[in-house]
């Protein structure tokens, strides 16, 4: 599966630790933070987005790369992070699978 890793500047080394993992199991990863463009370029490429935030805020692309992937029917799965109250209020909204 080609699974973009999407997170804000703040959270890339986090989002790299991920995405090698996810390589590790035989899945194809893409790094995408913080441009628009970059989200909607991942969205194009690949099966799933993975939403990366440990710091609770989310940025305006953000959501609109969580609402688009929804909306052509990707997979959109997100880090569950205790103090991410913004980012589940949003994913409650659209179609989200919440991985630990």
């Amino acid at each position: 599966m080609k699974i973009a890793v999407c997170s804000g500047p703040e959270s890339k080394e986090i989002s790299e630790k991920i995405a090698g993992n996810l390589r590790s199991k035989g899945h194809k990863t893409r790094v995408v933070s913080g441009s628009l463009k970059d989200y909607l370029d991942s969205i194009g490429e690949a099966d799933a987005l993975l939403i990366v935030n440990d710091r609770g805020e989310v940025s305006p692309e953000m959501v609109v790369a969580i609402v688009l992937a929804d909306y052509l029917g990707k997979r959109v799965m997100a880090t569950r992070q205790p103090e991410n109250r913004a980012l589940e209020g949003l994913l409650s909204s659209v179609n989200v699978e919440v991985v630990d």
